[in-house]
């Protein structure tokens, strides 16, 4: 199941968003609007579901 979480620390007003479910950079396209309302991205970490390939980009590779 596909998931984003946003937390917001009440005391230093910093945002944090995570996303699970998602393949490659599939979470980035579906908080891109999301981050850009938020504002100033400090950083951001890939989790190990960043790295996984979706069919799209397999079938990009082999050239189908």
């Amino acid at each position: 199941m596909k998931e984003i979480k946003i937390e917001i620390d009440l005391n230093t007003g910093e945002t944090y968003i995570e996303t699970s479910g998602f393949k490659g950079n599939e979470c980035f396209i579906e908080t891109k609007n999301l981050k850009n309302k938020l504002g100033n991205i400090k950083k951001e970490i890939k989790k190990e579901e960043f790295y996984k390939k979706t069919k799209t980009e397999n079938k990009i590779k082999r050239g189908l």
